[in-house]
């Protein structure tokens, strides 16, 4: 399931909720492999970034510097890959994941917020 989940996102296709929960089930359950749960993420975000620059959506400022922000996030991570650090201990490595966390925060926040004005 989680290799059809992957081309239909590389195909741009949203998937259902059947799929979505079925994807997850797999994962969950150690069915998938890192380098399939890996390609899922990359695929969703690529996914999720085309239809915002598809609707328009990017020149909202705050969504945009959210995105470089995450870009920026990648490539630091990707730098401590090159240099032979760790990506997920030691102290480079944990300050990103908590910027990574706190960008996450401030998006649940932005998102909770909208859902709570008329």
């Amino acid at each position: 399931m989680i290799q059809q989940a992957i081309q239909h996102l590389i195909d741009g296709q949203h998937l259902s909720s059947e799929e979505a929960y079925e994807t997850l089930a797999e994962v969950m359950r150690g069915e998938a492999s890192e380098a399939q749960i890996g390609a899922l993420l990359v695929a969703f975000h690529v996914w999720l970034f085309g239809s915002q620059l598809w609707d328009g959506q990017l020149v909202d400022l705050a969504l945009g510097v959210r995105w470089l922000i995450a870009a920026g996030l990648v490539a630091a991570l990707a730098n401590l890959r090159r240099r032979g650090l760790s990506v997920v201990w030691g102290r480079h490595a944990v300050a990103l994941w908590v910027l990574a966390a706190l960008l996450m925060v401030a998006l649940a926040a932005v998102l909770d917020q909208g859902r709570t004005q008329p």
